[in-house]
């Protein structure tokens, strides 16, 4: 197994455990404790030589902090990745909540 994968790996898995600590439901944590969250795994991969970076992005219905590494996206929910933030399943929500409003306030 390469480097690359192996951290991949392992962030996986810090991920999780970062998840445990929290002590909350993955969805419950990327709804008003993200960014707290991406800086506690920012912590603990340089603790380990993986370097992340946490991104921070606003949006209508108030925004998300993600992690990123090696071209894929992270945050408490999706500890495998993603290749697009907007596959993360925060903002797939988003996308449906949006539809269902704007269906209800179309038809009002």
């Amino acid at each position: 197994m390469g480097m690359k994968k192996k951290s991949t790996k392992r962030l996986g898995e810090i991920i999780r455990s970062v998840v445990k600590e929290f002590n909350l439901h993955p969805c419950d944590i990327n709804n008003g404790n993200c960014d707290t969250f991406a800086e506690k795994v920012q912590d603990e991969c340089e603790k380990e030589g993986i370097t992340v970076t946490v991104h921070d992005i606003d949006a209508w219905w108030g925004g998300h902090v993600y992690i990123k590494y090696e071209n894929m996206c992270y945050d408490a929910e999706e500890p495998n990745g993603v290749t697009n933030f907007t596959q993360l399943p925060i903002y797939v929500r988003a996308r449906r909540l949006k539809k269902l409003l704007t269906q209800h306030l179309t038809f009002q």
